[in-house]
């Protein structure tokens, strides 16, 4: 991403209140992560390693998020 892509995803995440680790997309991320995604939103998570936890694609609604969040919680 170039710096005004940097400074847009910032603002986007500063005014939505998505105060989570985000990442940006580079070539490494693209062609290692991202080239089997077929779906938007595609949500990774990560643990403090860099493992893949889980993938979900498609979106869900706050308790489902929040189940899967609590469960990973509890796993640490």
């Amino acid at each position: 991403a170039g710096e005004e892509g940097v400074e847009l995803a910032a603002y986007l995440a500063r005014e939505t209140g998505a105060d989570y680790p985000h990442l940006l997309l580079n070539e490494s991320l693209y062609y290692g992560l991202l080239s089997d995604v077929s779906a938007v939103p595609t949500t990774f998570f990560i643990d403090g390693e860099g493992n893949i936890l889980d993938t979900v694609v498609g979106a869900q609604d706050k308790a489902g998020w929040k189940e899967k969040i609590d469960g990973f919680l509890e796993e640490e």
